[in-house]
């Protein structure tokens, strides 16, 4: 039987993979413990992984991490400290690396973003989205915290892309 994971019909062993891989979020877990859970070889769940997913298990794995820990940045209980060590990564150092990696943007970069579009009212995103579609301009994601007001005017230095992933991540919107 075949699920449906992220728009893609896959295999058992890929849901077993992808629950468990979420089950241990918190963890560090190797791909020989993930094939032992499954009962099959090292080989044989990299292969079969890497048919679905380009980037294969290790990838994945952390683009999981990398989205709780933006969870966890937008709840806004924890510091950066607190949540590298939540998620088991080995230093602080080392989560804002591969958190620059699969988000573009420094965790405290994404923090500041978030902040800045939860001050801003409806009105004021109606009037920023309409710029964007009217004059977008050059995407430069690192910027995106960078907001500007001028006469009275809202606009972005990201590309509209960006802003819009983080006006729906900030409102636990989904977004591709």
């Amino acid at each position: 039987r075949n699920y449906v994971i992220d728009g893609l019909d896959v295999p058992h062993q890929i849901k077993e993979t992808i629950d468990f891989m979420k089950e241990n979020i918190c963890n560090r877990i190797t791909v020989k413990q993930i094939a032992k859970h499954i009962n099959t070889s090292e080989s044989q769940i990299k292969k079969l992984f890497s048919m679905y997913y380009s980037g294969g298990l290790i990838k994945y794995f952390n683009s999981l991490k990398i989205s709780e820990a933006k969870r966890l940045i937008r709840e806004d209980k924890l510091n950066m400290a607190q949540i590298s060590e939540y998620l088991s990564f080995d230093n602080p150092q080392y989560f804002t690396k591969c958190f620059t990696k699969y988000a573009k943007m420094t965790p405290s970069q994404y923090k500041h973003s978030i902040k800045n579009i939860k001050k801003l009212g409806t009105f004021h995103w109606r009037r920023i989205i309409f710029h964007c579609l009217i004059k977008p301009t050059k995407c430069q994601p690192s910027l995106v915290s960078n907001m500007n007001c001028m006469a009275n005017l809202f606009f972005c230095d990201c590309c509209v892309k960006c802003l819009f992933k983080i006006f729906f991540e900030s409102y636990n919107f989904f977004f591709p």
